[in-house]
C-alpha cells in the first residue's frame, strides 16, 4: 500500500480515495444530461471554475505518534484545514507519507500544516505527488 500512495493512486492506476476529479481523469460529462453520479460536483466545477479542497501529498513527523489515521485532522495553526485520507510508513522514502485533502489554500507544496494523531499534533508539509517514480 505505501507504494500506492507513493504513487498517489489506490492500486488501480486512478486517483486515489473515491473522489470524483474528472478534469483530472480526463473524462467528459455532459452539463445538459440527467441525474449521474458526481452531478453537482461537476456543475460546481462548471460554475466557479474550481475546487473547494484538493488531494495532496503530506510528509508527516510521527516517529513516536504512529501514523495518522484515516479521516485525522490536518490543522494550520487552531483552524481545521483539511482531513488525512490514508497513511503509511513508506519503506523506500523513510517517513510518514499520507494523501489528504486541505482546503486549496493550504495545498501549495511546502505548506506547514499539522496532523492529528492520537490527540496529539504533528508537523507535516505538503508535498506534489508523486511522492516517487520508479525508475
Amino acid at each position: 500500500m505505501a507504494r500506492q500512495r507513493q504513487a498517489g493512486t489506490n492500486g488501480q492506476g486512478r486517483l486515489a480515495l473515491g473522489i470524483i476529479r474528472p478534469r483530472r481523469e480526463g473524462k467528459a460529462f455532459s452539463l445538459s444530461k440527467g441525474c449521474y453520479p458526481g452531478q453537482e460536483v461537476v456543475a460546481r466545477m462548471d460554475t466557479y471554475g474550481n475546487v473547494k479542497r484538493r488531494l495532496v501529498g503530506l510528509v508527516v513527523e510521527s516517529q513516536e505518534s504512529g501514523v495518522p489515521p484515516a479521516h485525522s485532522k490536518l490543522f494550520s495553526g487552531d483552524r481545521v484545514v483539511g482531513w488525512v485520507s490514508s497513511a503509511s510508513q513508506s519503506p523506500t522514502l523513510n517517513v510518514t507519507i499520507a494523501l489528504g485533502f486541505p482546503l486549496r489554500d493550504f495545498s501549495a507544496p511546502g505548506t506547514a500544516l499539522e496532523a492529528e494523531i492520537n490527540g496529539h499534533r504533528r508537523p507535516a508539509v505538503v508535498r506534489v505527488l508523486l511522492f516517487y517514480t520508479a525508475g
